[in-house]
């Protein structure tokens, strides 16, 4: 059989190629090392998950392929890491995927809340004369301003029933793992403690971990979704 040019006569030949192509850095790697390989800021989520992978052949860790690819997981940066959530990644290819369409739903976001941002008006210059008018009628408007009336407590309810029914972007399933990821980062402050007794009572089905009191349902409760 008739060999072409460049071509791969054997295994060890096969080897070498391979070796160099993927693992031209024999430097052993640590393990606190690779756990410490966070994605770089303007790095993209597949040249960071090819990063990540390159390094653990050269590391003795004895992890299983699904243990490396949440540690890669865990190691995005914050705002694609809360935009991918809980979502589970057993493989390097689904890794990236969904890091990817986090980046789309950042992307997204960011753009929507530029283009909703109301433009800064026009400064006019005005003459002390109008200046004067103009501040005369402010004064007057609030001088003769009617009180406003205390919001009753069925507009309370109304308002609160409103917020409950909101719409959210994530998955109700998806916020008490939101919760313990923002709250181990210290990006998450906790509401006053009313109510010392019922801290304990987390294995209650009515305990709130954003309350910390028997309220309702971590999952169930508008206000931190809110705040998420």
């Amino acid at each position: 059989m008739k060999m072409h040019v460049g071509s791969i006569e054997n295994w060890v030949d096969l080897g070498k190629l391979f070796l160099a192509r993927f693992f031209e850095d024999d430097t052993e790697v640590s393990i606190p090392i690779l756990l410490a390989t966070k994605q770089k800021k303007g790095e993209s989520i597949k040249v960071f998950v090819d990063r990540f992978r390159s390094m653990v052949p050269r590391c003795r860790s004895g992890m299983t392929q699904f243990i490396l690819v949440e540690t890669c997981h865990h190691n995005l940066q914050f705002t694609p890491l809360t935009q991918i959530g809980v979502a589970e990644c057993s493989t390097w290819k689904q890794l990236v995927l969904q890091g990817e369409q986090a980046k789309k739903i950042v992307t997204r976001v960011k753009s929507e809340e530029k283009s909703s941002k109301p433009r800064p008006e026009k400064l006019m210059r005005r003459t002390p004369k109008q200046s004067f008018q103009l501040k005369r009628k402010d004064t007057l408007a609030i001088e003769t301003k009617a009180p406003s009336k205390p919001q009753s407590a069925k507009g309370s309810r109304a308002s609160g029933q409103i917020l409950a029914n909101k719409q959210y972007s994530f998955k109700d399933k998806h916020v008490i793992s939101l919760f313990k990821l923002l709250h181990k980062s210290n990006k998450l402050k906790l509401l006053e403690l009313r109510h010392p007794e019922e801290v304990s009572k987390t294995d209650d089905p009515n305990y709130c971990l954003y309350h910390r009191m028997l309220r309702y349902p971590t999952k169930s409760c508008y206000i931190f979704n809110n705040v998420l």
